[in-house]
């Protein structure tokens, strides 16, 4: 098994990343129940896919850089329920980007984490064994494993739903997102235009409204005010990115650039250092 596999395979293990390409396309391939259509409704309201994105990067030449994720060193100073729901979406996008760069060390020691990390949430119970062993028997398979992971994350929301947790995958929900711009802003310096990294920046703008509005359907819950207001800037940035009239794809100008990644910075720090 390469180190790849083995990346994603531990990715698929904590099932906070949404199911990859390959498992949405065999799923829509067979017929849909309604509560499979209703299952890929509560997927795509909170949850990005960093996968995706650093699968982006990773093609286009981005250089790794493995000071960009948060210590695990840090893991140990988030106390308060919210933040730490925070940084384990932060954390497990970590372990996204490295298993995408097939940083086997680093890997290894951000499984680690999120593991700890997810049973002090009293969320490792999503984990039975049936789906560890679906896992392991698929994991010379990338393929079958995605459409196993993607089932997975399914039963996944379907516990913290069943438990009134809603308000904690959104911040877990916040937490990767974020991440996944922060790292990906930080490793694409400037706005260069027609690049396939940027544009999949400005193609985000659906993906912060759905989780906006997945936020706002639980601003109750515990800390989930806080991440909205700290959100709202972002999003504000992105209602300002608009079609090309000729392209007819989302474009980004070098203001909004800065004024983004600036605001993803900003909201990233204050995730990462709250205690």
């Amino acid at each position: 098994m390469n180190k790849f596999q083995i990346g994603l395979s531990l990715l698929a293990y904590i099932l906070i990343a949404s199911c990859q390409e390959n498992a949405s396309k065999q799923m829509e391939a067979s017929p849909k129940t309604k509560t499979q259509q209703v299952e890929k409704q509560k997927v795509a309201a909170p949850i990005s896919s960093p996968e995706k994105m650093f699968g982006y990067i990773h093609k286009e030449g981005v250089a790794y850089s493995k000071e960009l994720m948060n210590s695990t060193e840090n893991s140990t100073t988030y106390v308060q329920p919210p933040t730490k729901a925070l940084n384990f979406g932060i954390y497990t996008t970590d372990l996204a980007y490295a298993a995408a760069y097939q940083d086997l060390e680093s890997t290894i020691e951000l499984y680690k984490t999120v593991k700890r990390m997810s049973a002090e949430l009293n969320i490792a119970e999503m984990m039975t064994s049936e789906m560890v062993e679906r896992m392991q028997a698929n994991m010379e398979n990338p393929d079958s494993l995605a459409v196993v992971a993607g089932k997975a994350y399914y039963q996944a929301v379907e516990f913290l739903d069943a438990n009134s947790q809603n308000g904690k995958l959104a911040l877990m929900s916040v937490g990767g997102w974020i991440e996944s711009l922060y790292i990906t802003m930080s490793a694409v310096e400037e706005n260069e235009a027609g690049a396939l990294t940027v544009q999949k920046i400005a193609d985000q703008k659906k993906i912060v409204q759905n989780l906006y509005a997945y936020l706002k359907n639980h601003e109750n819950e515990l800390g989930v005010e806080e991440a909205i207001k700290q959100l709202k800037p972002i999003a504000a940035i992105y209602e300002n990115i608009l079609l090309n009239e000729n392209s007819e794809q989302l474009e980004i100008s070098d203001e909004q650039y800065e004024q983004l990644k600036t605001a993803i910075v900003n909201y990233r720090n204050r995730i990462v250092s709250i205690n």
